[in-house]
């Protein structure tokens, strides 16, 4: 079982390198045209981007700001 959720724990981090740019949420903010608030409401309820705590400083990884884009992607069937 401490096996299983190590290797989860792994999978998740696994694209956090030391090549991965960390941004302030100002500058997240800015890279995904959105307002400070609207990040730290998403943060606070849990459900925005993906962030990094360090101390009391929050970062979001530039790469896990595009891939939670992707992953709220939104395609409509409509026809028009």
């Amino acid at each position: 079982m401490i096996k299983n959720s190590l290797a989860i724990a792994t999978k998740n981090t696994a694209d956090l390198t030391a090549s991965t740019r960390y941004l302030t949420t100002p500058e997240a903010s800015k890279l995904l045209n959105v307002s400070i608030a609207w990040l730290e409401r998403q943060r606070w309820l849990g459900t925005g981007p993906s962030y990094v705590k360090i101390g009391r400083n929050v970062r979001y990884s530039e790469s896990m700001l595009w891939d939670y884009v992707s992953a709220n992607l939104v395609v409509t069937t409509l026809s028009v």
